[in-house]
């Protein structure tokens, strides 16, 4: 799992440099939080089910899923209402735990 959290934090940071760099600096801010809420959402991902799997406190993982899931839609609410990223970017950058799934992935083989 090392792997695949060095090959996000490796895209996420190239890709935001050079949004930075070539396109705009809100862009590149865009790019980054959604890198940032894949990232998390995946951290959030590997904790609940290393608690299912580990057979620990059903009420603890059933908090960490809702609590997960509000954030995220709230999040997602929040940059789609308020426009105050550019949506385009923010979704290139949720789509970068695609990029690091199959680097991981073709890196194994």
């Amino acid at each position: 799992m090392n792997s695949f959290y060095y090959a996000q934090l490796l895209i996420g940071l190239l890709g935001t440099l050079l949004l930075g760099v070539l396109v705009s600096y809100e862009s590149a801010e865009a790019f980054f939080v959604g890198v940032s809420l894949a990232s998390l959402n995946v951290v959030f991902v590997q904790y609940v089910w290393s608690r299912i799997l580990g057979k620990k406190s059903v009420a603890w993982t059933l908090f960490v899923i809702v609590f997960k899931y509000t954030l995220l839609g709230t999040t997602l609410y929040l940059v789609a209402a308020m426009g105050w990223l550019p949506i385009g970017w923010f979704s290139l950058g949720l789509g970068t735990i695609l990029l690091s799934i199959f680097r991981v992935k073709l890196g194994s083989l």
